[in-house]
């Protein structure tokens, strides 16, 4: 069976991020209709191209897949970005970043930082036009971090009631 372009792309991104929720592929194929997204993941998974981890929670590359809670983080804040960007500009990035995209003419890397890692940014490699989105836990642990000479705007997820979360920008 060869796989449709949005078929690829669900396939491509479950390999490249991890696990993810139907809600977070529905709003990566945003320009879907929700059914059809549904069709879609229901298809794949039954040629057994993706599988239901996790009590049927997440949708995975296979059964083996393990959740990658950074990764999650990254998507989440991406996702807040991609009606702006086309669905095959993103992509995994290098370490210390999660995730890469681009947007017009600026490219974006986002990074995720738990507490004890805060050393990590010193890897970050500032070029032109580039912008690094620092998810951290708070606040508060932003202001001790060494920020290379790029534009830094620190994020942080905040729990609601929905299935994605609150994401809150702070300028650096």
């Amino acid at each position: 069976m060869a796989l449709r372009e949005e078929e690829h792309m669900i396939v491509r991104w479950l390999s490249q991020y991890g696990p993810m929720t139907r809600e977070m592929i529905r709003k990566l194929l945003h320009y879907k209709p929700s059914d059809t997204v549904t069709r879609i993941l229901n298809g794949l998974v039954r040629y057994r191209k993706i599988a239901m981890i996790e009590g049927h929670k997440y949708y995975a590359i296979d059964r083996y897949c393990t959740l990658v809670p950074k990764m999650h983080e990254a998507v989440y804040v991406l996702l807040q970005f991609i009606t702006d960007i086309d669905p095959r500009s993103h992509q995994i990035a290098d370490t210390p970043s999660q995730i890469r995209f681009l947007q017009g003419n600026t490219f974006y890397e986002i990074v995720v930082l738990d507490y004890g890692e805060e050393n990590l940014t010193q890897f970050l490699h500032p070029e032109k036009n580039k912008v690094f989105l620092i998810v951290v836990p708070n606040m508060d642990f932003a202001e001790g971090l060494w920020l290379p000479e790029a534009k830094c705007i620190f994020v942080t997820l905040e729990a609601s009631g929905n299935a994605i979360p609150n994401v809150n920008f702070y300028s650096t």
